[in-house]
C-alpha cells in the first residue's frame, strides 16, 4: 500500500491546482479520478480549468457515483491516483438519494459507498 495524502481548505482555496501538481512531481504514470459533476454554467467552467490544467497524459476516470470501481482500475495501471473530491463524491451520493425518505437506507448508502472507496484506497 502507498501513501494516502489528504488535501484540505475551503471552496476554491487551489487544493486541486496543489494536488495536481503534486501529483505530477511525484507520479509517472498518474491517474485522476474526477467526480464532479456539470449541473450549471459555475461547474462547467470550474470542469474546463481542471481539465485544460491536466496533462494530456494522465488518465481521467468519470466517477461521481461508484468511485471505488474506478481506483480499482485506475490502481492496476497507475503508480499515482489523484482523487477529485471527496466532498463532490459525497454529495453526488447524497443527492442521488434526494427522494427518498428512508433517511436509515439512506445513511447505509453512503456508508457503504465511503466503505467500499476506503477499502479500495488502502489496497492500491
Amino acid at each position: 500500500m502507498g501513501k494516502i495524502i489528504l488535501v484540505t481548505g475551503g471552496a476554491r482555496s487551489g487544493k486541486s491546482s496543489f494536488a495536481e501538481k503534486y501529483a505530477a512531481r511525484h507520479g509517472q504514470r498518474i491517474a485522476y479520478i474526477a467526480t464532479a459533476q456539470v449541473y450549471d454554467e459555475e461547474m462547467a467552467y470550474r470542469v474546463s480549468l481542471h481539465k485544460k490544467r491536466r496533462p494530456a497524459q494522465w488518465q481521467t476516470y468519470e466517477a461521481p457515483y461508484d468511485a471505488h470501481e474506478a481506483l480499482i482500475a485506475a490502481g492496476q495501471e497507475h503508480d499515482l491516483v489523484l482523487f477529485d473530491c471527496l466532498t463532490l463524491y459525497i454529495s453526488n451520493l447524497l443527492c442521488s438519494q434526494a427522494d427518498s425518505r428512508d433517511e436509515a437506507a439512506n445513511y447505509a448508502l453512503l456508508q457503504k459507498k465511503i466503505s467500499l472507496l476506503i477499502a479500495q484506497a488502502k489496497k492500491n
